[in-house]
């Protein structure tokens, strides 16, 4: 009996309201990148130590973005290692200052995989083996100065066999993961690994100006009397 899956996922998070890009680039492993910096009052300290986490509200108050500092590339359990960090308890100590600096990159992903290479595989479930013979996937994900989007289509084809005190730098220019997930709930319902730079945004002076004079050109204008 053949069975053909697709599923789709589309999630968007605007923060509550559009924000600047920096004007100055932001170095990633010795590249210059375009960032943002999101309102610290929008922005919660997990924890800071060697590396950091923050986590920043967005528009809807139901929903968060989770960056974490840290080289995770050799964890062969990520899953575990994001859960894990979302569950600490947070040390109200530790509380994001006037003077820190929080500095983010923008993320950029349009990304389609064929897994035609390592198929066909045979997985066996509690009644009848399942032969996939076919595993596509298109990942598009954005991280910016208006939020984050997600949109992620999966498409399966196969077979059942019927058988600190100083100001702190919160500064991610080194490999972090990105997260978004319900305010109320530690498991992430999308979780991306940035280990270089291949998916940042590359900086341009002309693309910040254009940009940043939009929103300027969209904010209202406020007179004092």
């Amino acid at each position: 009996m053949k069975i053909k899956i697709e599923v789709e996922f589309d999630k968007s998070l605007p923060f509550k309201e559009e924000l600047y890009i920096n004007e100055s680039p932001l170095f990633f492993e010795k590249k210059e990148i375009c960032s943002f910096s999101p309102k610290k009052a929008w922005c919660n300290l997990l924890y800071y130590e060697d590396d950091f986490a923050i986590s920043i509200s967005t528009k809807n108050d139901e929903d968060e973005i989770v960056l974490i500092k840290g080289n995770f590339e050799n964890n062969f359990n990520l899953q575990n290692e994001i859960i894990s960090v979302l569950s600490k308890k947070k040390d109200n100590d530790v509380r994001i200052n006037r003077e820190d600096t929080i500095i983010v990159p923008i993320i950029e992903v349009d990304n389609s995989s064929d897994f035609s290479d390592l198929l066909p595989v045979q997985l066996y479930t509690e009644k009848y083996p399942f032969i996939i013979e076919e595993l596509k996937q298109k990942i598009n994900f954005t991280l910016n100065n208006n939020g984050a989007e997600i949109k992620s289509r999966l498409f399966m084809r196969g077979a059942v066999q019927c058988i600190l005190n100083e100001p702190k730098i919160l500064e991610f220019n080194k490999p972090f993961i990105v997260t978004l997930k319900k305010v109320d709930n530690n498991e992430p319902y999308f979780a991306m690994y940035i280990s270089n730079a291949d998916y940042l945004k590359k900086y341009s002076k002309k693309y910040i100006e254009k940009i940043n004079k939009e929103i300027s050109d969209n904010r209202p204008i406020i007179r004092m009397f």
